[in-house]
C-alpha cells in the first residue's frame, strides 16, 4: 500500500508541475503580446462615459 501511495503522489506531483509550467510559459509569452489590447480596453472603458458628451454614439 505504501508503494501505491508513493506512486500516486509522484504522478499527481508531476501532473500539477506540468500544468503550472505550461501556465507560466503561456503567461510569460502572452502578457507582452496582449498588453496593448489591455491598455486600449482600459482607455476605452475610462472614456466611455464621456462619449455622449462629445457627440459620439
Amino acid at each position: 500500500m505504501n508503494l501505491q501511495k508513493r506512486r500516486s503522489f509522484i504522478i499527481s506531483f508531476t501532473y500539477f508541475t506540468i500544468i503550472i509550467l505550461v501556465c507560466y510559459l503561456l503567461l510569460t509569452r502572452l502578457i507582452p503580446m496582449l498588453t496593448p489590447f489591455i491598455a486600449a480596453l482600459m482607455i476605452a472603458a475610462f472614456l466611455e462615459p464621456a462619449s455622449p458628451f462629445w457627440g459620439f454614439t
